[in-house]
């Protein structure tokens, strides 16, 4: 584990010589990068979490793609964090 302390000065030149210095831009991009991989991990944590037979019998019941991702996949992932 590198302690975050420690991409400070690299992290600096690069924004710099991107010409991202003095804008939101390298406030939001580190921070995006920094919590993305937590995010997705979370995430897929989540969804392995939900039962296959419930995955299994949405669309028989006659549930859509985006209703079993809003009604089945999505409740969990919000309950979790």
């Amino acid at each position: 584990m590198v302690p975050p302390e420690a991409l400070v000065i690299p992290l600096y030149f690069h924004l710099r010589s991107a010409g991202l210095t003095d804008s939101y831009w390298v406030l939001i991009l580190p921070q995006t990068a920094q919590s993305l991989a937590v995010s997705i991990f979370w995430t897929r944590d989540s969804f392995r979490s939900v039962p296959t037979s419930i995955i299994e019998a949405a669309p028989l019941d006659g549930a859509s793609d985006w209703r079993l991702l809003w009604r089945i996949w999505c409740p969990r992932a919000v309950r979790r964090c």
